[in-house]
């Protein structure tokens, strides 16, 4: 490594240590997996996990106030999950 990539790593690293009992480490099969996957496959699942977040948080909310209005509970959907992953970072 020369002195220019050392500056440039020095430069990219976090200013805030690292909380280390936030780190989520992927299970050795699962990255297997996954490093198998094309990067089109990968985008694929995470579209359809998102997906899938968002029909069972509005099946949750329309059980729970069946009157609210389908643009109401687009709003709601989005909120929380906005909100959730605001909290995650």
């Amino acid at each position: 490594m020369n002195e220019s990539e050392a500056e440039t790593k020095e430069s990219d690293a976090p200013t805030e240590p690292l909380d280390y009992r936030r780190i989520e480490v992927v299970e050795p099969d699962i990255a297997a997996v996954l490093r198998s996957k094309s990067v089109a496959q990968r985008v694929a699942m995470t579209l359809d996990a998102n997906q899938t977040a968002r029909l069972l948080i509005a099946g949750r909310l329309k059980s729970e106030q069946p009157q609210m209005d389908p643009t109401s509970v687009k709003i709601e959907v989005a909120r929380r999950m906005l909100n959730a992953s605001l909290h995650s970072s």
